[in-house]
This record gives C-alpha cells, sequence and structure tokens, in this order.
C-alpha cells in the first residue's frame, strides 16, 4: 500500500487589532511604514526649547538688576555720613569701634579724650541734621566728666557737661554748615582728664530719621 502524504495548508486569516496574519507565519500590518513619521514628529525637542529661553530669560533680568544703591554711611546728600568715616580737616579723634556710654553700645563713634581734645569735619554743606548720643565712656573712672562743645562755621550749638552714668541725644539743625567742631574738656578738677568721651553714632543726615 503507498502511502501519501497529505499536504495540509491552512490558511488563517485572522484581523487583530488592525493586524492582518497569514498562516505561514508572516504577519503584515497596514499601517507599516507611517509609523515612523508619526514617532519622528513628537514635540520633544520644541517643548523643551522655550523652558530654556525662559530660564535664560530670568537670569538676564537678575543680572540686570541696578546695584550700587546709596547706604548708610555711604556719604552724599542722599543717606547718612558717620563723621567716624570722615578724615579729620583739624584735631584728631582716637579710633573707636564698640563703646559703651550709659549702658548702651555704639559701633560708629568719635571718641575723644584729654590728649585728644578736638576735631573738626568738612561735611559740605549738604546735610540738615546732626543725629546721635553722647556721654562718658562707661570704663572712665568713677567721677570723671567733660564739658562737650559742639560748634558750627564758629557758632555754638551745644555746650553741656556729663559725667558717668550719664548720657544725652543729639538732634541739632546743621543745615548750610560747612566746618563742625567737637571738644571736650574735663570738669572735675580732683580726677583732672581722665577718661574717654563718646559721640554715639554720631552722623549727619539730610533729613531728620
Amino acid at each position: 500500500m503507498t502511502k501519501a502524504r497529505w499536504a495540509v495548508v491552512v490558511l488563517t486569516c485572522t484581523v487583530v487589532a488592525g493586524f492582518v496574519t497569514a498562516g505561514c507565519g508572516g504577519s503584515v500590518s497596514p499601517n507599516q511604514g507611517q509609523g515612523g513619521p508619526s514617532t519622528a514628529s513628537a514635540p520633544a525637542g520644541p517643548t523643551e526649547s522655550p523652558t530654556a529661553s525662559s530660564s535664560q530669560g530670568s537670569g538676564s533680568q537678575l543680572a540686570q538688576s541696578p546695584t550700587g544703591q546709596p547706604t548708610s554711611g555711604s556719604g552724599g546728600p542722599t543717606g547718612a555720613q558717620y563723621l567716624s568715616e570722615l578724615q579729620p580737616t583739624d584735631g584728631c579723634t582716637r579710633g573707636s569701634e564698640a563703646s559703651e556710654v550709659n549702658g548702651e553700645t555704639f559701633y560708629r563713634n568719635v571718641e575723644l579724650s584729654s590728649g585728644c581734645p578736638m576735631v573738626e569735619f568738612n561735611i559740605g554743606r549738604k546735610y540738615s541734621k546732626l543725629l546721635g548720643t553722647i556721654g562718658m565712656n562707661d570704663n572712665s573712672p568713677s567721677g570723671s566728666g567733660f564739658k562737650v562743645d559742639i560748634v558750627a562755621d564758629g557758632h555754638a550749638l551745644l555746650s553741656q557737661a556729663l559725667g558717668i552714668g550719664q548720657s544725652a541725644p543729639l538732634n541739632l539743625d546743621i543745615q548750610h554748615v560747612l566746618r563742625l567742631r567737637l571738644s571736650i574738656a574735663p570738669t572735675n578738677i580732683n580726677i583732672g582728664s581722665a577718661g574717654l568721651f563718646e559721640f554715639g553714632d554720631i552722623r549727619a543726615v539730610s533729613s531728620g530719621e
């Protein structure tokens, strides 16, 4: 008996989600070749570009922010001029950082003593008020005191005696003043000229603070 071989060819056509499948194992997508362009046109690049541009713009604005605005102690009619930052035109002053007067600490001071009893500054007719606090340095000997005089272009603005534990605020009119002189003299003959006198945070301003 001759065996006959039957070749069975099964052709199965299945349509699943838009695909046509041949029974011999091949599969062809009807949309093949169109998916590539669709993917290539994805707006990944353009979406990132505005973000980077916005970030750069923000940095540019910060870089162009105005600087050099007048600050306290910088001088000029728009700010306060601390006298401790000026070069004296006459007399002398001791360098002074933090000093205590009547229990209060001041940081930008003009300090006078018996060895340096007078100082004069050119304030250029730029300011209207002289502000600060005056008094004996708290580390001065007990019983010591000074009489202080403030003179503007030869005219007396203040004359006052102060001892240890005493202080007085300054709020003096200095409109159109060119030269400002500060001076002290001891008031207690028993103590003599011992002690330090502080003009605490003394400054010229264009208007009252």
